[in-house]
This record gives C-alpha cells, sequence and structure tokens, in this order.
C-alpha cells in the first residue's frame, strides 16, 4: 500500500496537510461522476500530469525515476486527453432518411391554398373570455354581499354582513316621505315598497367616499344583483336607490362628497316627475313654481336644501339672473344646485 501511495500526488511526501489537500481534490473528483465521466477523468488525470511533467522539468532525474515520471506524464496525458474527448464523443440524433419517392408514386399537384394572413394581437377576438376575464370585470365595482335583516322606514334598512356584524344603511342620494316618528304624505307607501322589494333578500352593499354619516349608519348604494359596470343602464336595472326615483317613492337628496350617481338620479326622478309617478301624483308633492326673486320667504323655504337662513340670504341677495347664480348663497354648491334644479320649482323671472 504504501509503494502505491509514492505514485499519487499528496502521499509521496508523507506530510499531513499534503495528504489532506489530496483527499480534498480527489473526493472532489468523484463528484464529477455527477456531472459526467469524461469530467471526472480530466480532473483525476491534472495532479498527476502536473507532478509529473515538473519532475522530469525541475529535478532532472536519470535512470528510474526519469522513466517513472515519463511514462507518468504520457499516461496522465493521455487520460486528460480522453476525459476531454467524452463530451464530444456524443453526437446529436440524425433524422432518419426518408425512402426514396418514384415518379410514379409522387401525388397529383394540388392546387395552392391561399396564404392564411396571421391576425395581429389587435385584431384577434376572444369569443369566450376566460373565467377569470369575467370575474374581473365583475369586480370593477367593489361591493359587499349583506343580507337584509330589517327594513326601518323607505331609505335606511338593517343589514348583516357575511361576517356576521349587523349595520344600519342608509341609502345614499335618496330620499324617502317618513314613516316613522311622524308620516308624511306617501311615506308608508314608499316603506312598504322597501319592504317588499328588500327585506330579507341578499343585497350588495358599495360604498362613496364618505363611509359613515354623523348618526354612525353606513352609507350605501344598495345594488340587487351584483353590477358588472356603473353604466346608466345598469345602475337603471339593478339598483334600489334608482328604483326607488324611477318609481317616484323618493326624492334626489344629495350630500357631497358622495355623488358618484348623481346624474344618473337627476334624470330618473325628472323621469318620475314627468310621469307623475308615485309621489310626484299627489298635490303634497306636485311641483309649485317659485320664483326667487319674488318669493316670500314661506315659499322659499319650501325649495329643497333652503332652510330659513339660506331663504332670509337669498333675500338679500336677488335678484338673481338665473338659478345658477344660487351658489352665491352659503351652502349651496354644484350638488345642492343640482338638486333644486332637478327638483323643478325654483325659477327665475
Amino acid at each position: 500500500m504504501k509503494r502505491l501511495l509514492q505514485y499519487i500526488p499528496g502521499f509521496r511526501s508523507g506530510m499531513v496537510w499534503k495528504k489532506i489537500v489530496a483527499i480534498f481534490y480527489f473526493g472532489f473528483s468523484l463528484l464529477m461522476l455527477a456531472v459526467g465521466f469524461g469530467a471526472f477523468l480530466f480532473f483525476l488525470s491534472v495532479p498527476f500530469l502536473v507532478f509529473s511533467f515538473l519532475e522530469l522539468i525541475l529535478r532532472n532525474k536519470k535512470g528510474f525515476f526519469v522513466k517513472r515520471a515519463s511514462i507518468m506524464f504520457v499516461l496522465s496525458l493521455a487520460l486528460a486527453i480522453t476525459g476531454l474527448s467524452i463530451p464530444l464523443a456524443i453526437q446529436e440524433p440524425q433524422e432518419p432518411e426518408q425512402p426514396a419517392i418514384t415518379e410514379a408514386e409522387k401525388p397529383e399537384p394540388e392546387d395552392p391554398a391561399p396564404a392564411v394572413v396571421q391576425p395581429t394581437p389587435a385584431q384577434q377576438v376572444v369569443k369566450d373570455p376566460p373565467k377569470a376575464v369575467v370575474e374581473a370585470v365583475e369586480s370593477l365595482i367593489k361591493v359587499e354581499k349583506a343580507t337584509v335583516a330589517r327594513v326601518i322606514d323607505g331609505d335606511t334598512i338593517e343589514v348583516r354582513l357575511y361576517d356576521g356584524t349587523e349595520e344600519r344603511v342608509r341609502m345614499i342620494g335618496v330620499d324617502t316621505p317618513e314613516s316613522t316618528r311622524e308620516v308624511e304624505p306617501f311615506g308608508k307607501e314608499s316603506a312598504a315598497f322597501t319592504q317588499e322589494k328588500l327585506d330579507g333578500k341578499i343585497v350588495y352593499l358599495e360604498i362613496d367616499t364618505t363611509e359613515r354619516d354623523r348618526f354612525g349608519r353606513l352609507l350605501a348604494y344598495i345594488w340587487l344583483f351584483q353590477p358588472a359596470n356603473d353604466k346608466e343602464s345598469e345602475v337603471r336595472a339593478k339598483m334600489f336607490n334608482a328604483q326607488l326615483l324611477l318609481s317616484g317613492h323618493a326624492q334626489i337628496m344629495t350630500i357631497p362628497p358622495n355623488i358618484k350617481y348623481v346624474d344618473y338620479f337627476t334624470k330618473f326622478q325628472t323621469e318620475a316627475r314627468e310621469g307623475s309617478k308615485g309621489l310626484w301624483a299627489i298635490t303634497a308633492y306636485a311641483p309649485v313654481r317659485v320664483n326667487i326673486n319674488t318669493a316670500s320667504l314661506e315659499e322659499l323655504i319650501k325649495i329643497i336644501h333652503i332652510e330659513e337662513e339660506r331663504a332670509k340670504e337669498i333675500i338679500e341677495l336677488r335678484p338673481f339672473a338665473s338659478l345658477d347664480d344660487l351658489d352665491k348663497v352659503s351652502g349651496i354648491g354644484p350638488a345642492r344646485l343640482r338638486d333644486i334644479k332637478a327638483e323643478g320649482i325654483a325659477y327665475v323671472q
């Protein structure tokens, strides 16, 4: 065994540190088997090649030692070349030769097929969009699913969210006649309409800019079905706030900054009023025209958003050239001015 170790680099001198280095190196060479047998042979031959070359050149020994070093050098060089050549010996698979086709076996030539023009990405049409795409479209409007637990009046309900919590919800943008502490004309009818449409039903709540009012109630648009978008047709068909206005069971009440659908709501109320639907069919809500340039304090108070203090300010500021000039009155901004116009009572002459 000792005689064999005399031929292995790292073990010939008997020094411990050289033996440790040699063990690590040859262990690394064995790991090269995972890469390939050729890599293993190359790394195994390198120390023999280097040390035999140094023994021939630097030591310049004669006789047996020169002969041993020469044989070691040649063998290790051959081993290194063999290791390098093994990966190159792997040839790429060749395609099988096709049998020759005789003249008699050749098929008849066909008319050339028309060139197919591939559509660009912008021209491609997806007939059946993936489910993920459909869900993404449906989720453009953020809503929360809930069950209506109780109807308070025409525009206020209590719901149970799917985490178990209960919330009192005030509908955004609409105001129904009172039917609880005091009963206003058409109040009972509006409350009954909401009771019929919502009690015990699953609804979808959409929040606008402000989430709660000063009483802590949740402010929301009530969707009867999950909305796909916020277009007028979708609002008209699926939102209960809109149905209150379209059926004449409520009037517009705009409180900024929750004004996302105010333009639609204005249009819906105009349709109901012109069609004398619901509360617009009774005398109490029939539009009584009020000329803001000549009306008394009591007449001005009949206009939506005009309470006593604002009515006094209007009297001080008039004459007005148009209804748009009402934005000079304290507390009347674009949203409330829009409500005043939609109500159809105030005018300028």
